[in-house]
């Protein structure tokens, strides 16, 4: 009977691990995405990492509050679980009705400290809760940390799909509050383990079930709803998106006629009162796509024939074309006007589909005609898998720079690198063209010297001659503050004839446009010295070095629109914060350790293990996975959804490893499993490192459903030995020094955003794979220090 009771008890603490784990990895993913439709990505970066700290805060607390190592740790979370729900609910609410109004109003850099320092705090109380409730139980029952820690890593799997899910049938705001009542239950599981079973304790978990089921009920029925992202005026333009400080401005003439939420992000349609010919798509309240209002007739559309963006279709006379991120419909209306028989347009946006069919009376349903297809797909995925050739491939405006929708990562797409710009030449016909409209010179530049680095790849011409394959033009200065489409880059996979030059030239003239560089008749400085041979591309990239980087971006480090030379600042501000929390909560926890130990030799050999353990494991883990899910999902057809389930399958392969891990008994042969599952873990990445591109390149060769497949079994056996480590590592200190668990895991959760930051920062300035080459060897040094652990026999060594 006891033996059942304990059983009884420990599937549901596993249960309840679940639920926590589940419930704050798919708060971690809604609230990216609110965040992400009102701040930009790297502030909304910053506040994200900063709330994820919380993790270790809790569990500091919960180290500081336990009590003597021979006592069994008792504590009545009935306030903690139900506080845990409450801090989710407060969260969209103190966002979007106190702190970012106020932020967004403040001037100067107290605006920025005051949005980070604010958010990040707001938002860090909800983890602060589970990092405090998941330490306890693990203090608790350390010895079946296998099992719990299985059911952690099996819930944050969970999570991942159940944001996805919550994300496109509820939207932001309402995903959160659906999250808030599914966080009440733990409480549940708890009652007569670790709540009060009477008392307030026996009513505080079905009030708070109650109030939280009232006020989300109110918040979707209610029109307009009680919580809803406002009109942000600010004072401070690198904050706040666009859309948000537009629309707060006095005297403005838009307003927003359609949105849809989904896991992808914010979609709104905004109309303007006064012109009624034209609308504007904003994906997360930035970088919007125009939107025509179309009958059909193309006669109708003749002034579009004066845009800079219908200039390749001057020089040629095109039958197929590609438009990459053809958001509203401008690039297809371009491809019409310019003959095209043959149109096949690609958005990555998922809900474009459904805004065009109910707006096709506005749209002239140009998505619906005989010669154009759409797909919903990342256009870098779509020109791998696709057979065709086209004789022109248009992006306009193809940028995305974003937080990672799972997790804490930094990641831009694959559009603009060496690797992406090399598969848009081989998918052009033999005089085919590559078209890419931008807004910033420096950009401009970069992808002129990356077409000129693929060109010399792919032709082995020098670099001089390659520039014969180029022109960039730009609308006149005092005309760029009205069009974000300012510059025109061409490539051309055979050089611009003598006639198509002089044709630049003229339509340069006619269209009041800037020649910055027609080859032979129009060159500017430093398109010019390259073309003449003065100067190389390393050279031209030297040069520039001290204003911006505009080296090449590859697929390992994929940062196109980040210009800065080295690392941003920003990631540094990050650093620094990771690190101080890490270096301050270590002597304290030590000095709160010193009280309870005996003997000072045995906690100094623990307390040292289980930083350097645990700090490792925890960067270790961070630095293989970020680099894994940016490196892997390019293969899959949507980058949401491949985060998720890229994510989702290392977590299931980690949660596995967990499980099987507890099969071991406590002895000496403990440290033999965490040496063996550490040094598989650093083999393992290595082989990533040397491999993961031509992994990327042999998956592109099956279908969707095969390539989702494969990758989910190889992350799932990747993740099995990265799972086996820390909750033995628990099951150690569990036997030995119990008191310690709390602090190891919030080690751990510091030293996991540590990793994430350190592998972007790795990620930007070497590439993503060494960032999993220095995960390998943090885990190779546990495996050769867990070998050497268990030929000394670790636990008799310190009890002398």
């Amino acid at each position: 009977m006891v033996r059942q009771a304990q059983r009884v008890e420990i599937v549901k603490v596993a249960i309840c691990v679940w639920l926590l784990s589940a419930t704050a990895l798919s708060f971690e993913v809604v609230l990216t995405r609110l965040l992400s439709v009102v701040l930009h990505y790297h502030f909304c970066f910053l506040a994200i990492s900063v709330a994820l700290c919380g993790l270790c805060l809790g569990s500091y607390m919960a180290h500081a509050l336990q009590n003597n190592a021979n006592e069994r740790f008792k504590v009545d979370l009935s306030w903690v679980s139900a506080s845990y729900p409450i801090c989710i609910l407060i969260v969209p609410v103190a966002l979007f009705k106190l702190l970012l109004p106020i932020g967004a109003s403040m001037t100067g850099n107290g605006a920025i400290i005051f949005i980070i320092a604010s958010v990040g705090f707001i938002t860090m109380l909800p983890f602060v809760s589970v990092g405090f409730m998941l330490s306890i139980l693990f203090r608790c029952y350390g010895r079946v940390s296998g099992t719990l820690y299985g059911a952690d890593l099996f819930g944050a799997s969970c999570g991942c799909i159940i944001a996805i899910w919550l994300l496109n049938a509820l939207g932001g705001i309402n995903s959160t509050m659906t999250i808030a009542l599914i966080a009440s239950l733990p409480s549940f599981f708890l009652r007569g383990v670790f709540t009060s079973a009477s008392g307030i304790g026996r009513w505080l978990s079905p009030a708070v079930l109650v109030f939280i089921s009232l006020f989300a009920l109110s918040n979707m029925l209610l029109k307009p709803p009680l919580i809803d992202i406002p009109k942000l005026k600010q004072t401070h333009g690198i904050l706040i998106k666009p859309l948000w400080a537009e629309l707060a401005e006095e005297g403005q003439h838009q307003k927003i006629v359609w949105t849809k939420w989904d896991a992808f992000g914010r979609t709104d349609l905004v109309k303007s009162v006064l012109d009624n010919s034209i609308a504007y798509i904003y994906t997360d309240g930035h970088n919007p796509s125009i939107m025509l209002r179309f009958d059909g007739n193309l006669n109708k559309m003749r002034e579009w024939k004066r845009f800079i963006g219908f200039l390749p279709y001057r020089l040629r006379k095109p039958e197929r074309v590609l438009c990459l991120g053809s958001g509203g419909g401008l690039d297809v209306l371009l491809a019409l006007l310019g003959g095209a028989k043959h149109i096949d347009a690609v958005d990555v946006n998922p809900a474009l589909p459904e805004l065009m069919k109910q707006f096709k009376d506005f749209n002239g349903g140009i998505y619906d005609m005989d010669c154009v297809r759409f797909f919903v797909c990342d256009g870098r995925s779509f020109v791998k898998r696709s057979k065709r050739r086209y004789d022109i491939l248009f992006s306009a405006l193809t940028q995305t720079a974003a937080v990672g929708g799972i997790g804490v990562s930094l990641v831009e797409s694959f559009i603009h690198t060496v690797e992406a710009c090399r598969d848009y030449i081989e998918a052009l016909s033999e005089d085919g063209m590559l078209v890419m409209l931008f807004q910033e010179p420096k950009l401009v530049l970069r992808w002129w010297l990356t077409s000129i680095a693929v060109l010399h790849q792919v032709t082995g011409k020098h670099e001089k001659e390659c520039a014969l394959h180029t022109a960039v033009m730009s609308i006149k200065r005092q005309a760029m503050l009205a069009t974000p489409y300012r510059y025109i880059v061409l490539v051309s996979k055979s050089p611009f004839s003598e006639k198509e030059r002089l044709t630049m030239l003229k339509v340069a003239n006619d269209l009041a446009l800037e020649a910055l560089f027609i080859p032979m008749l129009a060159e500017t400085d430093p398109f010019d010295l390259v073309r003449t041979g003065d100067m190389s591309l390393r050279e031209v990239i030297n040069r520039f070095s001290s204003l911006a980087n505009i080296a090449p971006a590859t697929d390992d480090s994929p940062f196109f629109l980040d210009l800065h030379v080295g690392i941003p600042f920003t990631l540094y501000i990050l650093l620094a914060f990771a690190v101080l929390l890490f270096f301050v909560f270590i002597p304290s926890a030590f000095l709160i350790e010193r009280k309870r130990f005996g003997k000072p030799n045995m906690l100094y050999a623990y307390f040292s293990i289980a930083t350097l353990y645990f700090g490792f494991l925890g960067m270790g883990y961070m630095l293989i996975e970020v680099a894994l899910l940016q490196r892997l999902s390019m293969p899959l057809t949507t980058p949401t959804h491949a985060l998720s389930i890229l994510l989702a399958s290392l977590l299931i392969g980690s949660a596995l490893g967990s499980v099987l891990s507890q099969r071991f008994k406590e002895n000496e042969r403990l440290m033999v499993l965490v040496s063996l599952s550490s040094g598989l873990v650093a083999v393992v990445g290595v082989c990533w490192f040397f491999f993961v591109a031509k992994c990327v390149e042999w998956l592109f060769s099956f279908g969707d459903l095969i390539r989702v497949l494969i990758l989910s079994l190889l992350l799932i056996a990747t993740g099995v030995p990265m799972g086996m480590p820390f909750p033995t590592g628990l099951r150690f200190l569990s036997a030995s020094c119990p008191t310690l668990i709390p602090y190891s895991w919030g080690v751990n959760g510091v030293t996991s955003v540590l990793g994430s930051i350190v592998a972007v920062m790795l990620g930007k300035v070497y590439g993503f794979s060494y960032a999993a080459l220095v995960g390998s060897s943090l885990y190779m040094l546990i495996a050769l220090a867990s070998l050497v652990l268990s030929r000394i026999n670790l636990s008799r060594h310190l009890a002398v």
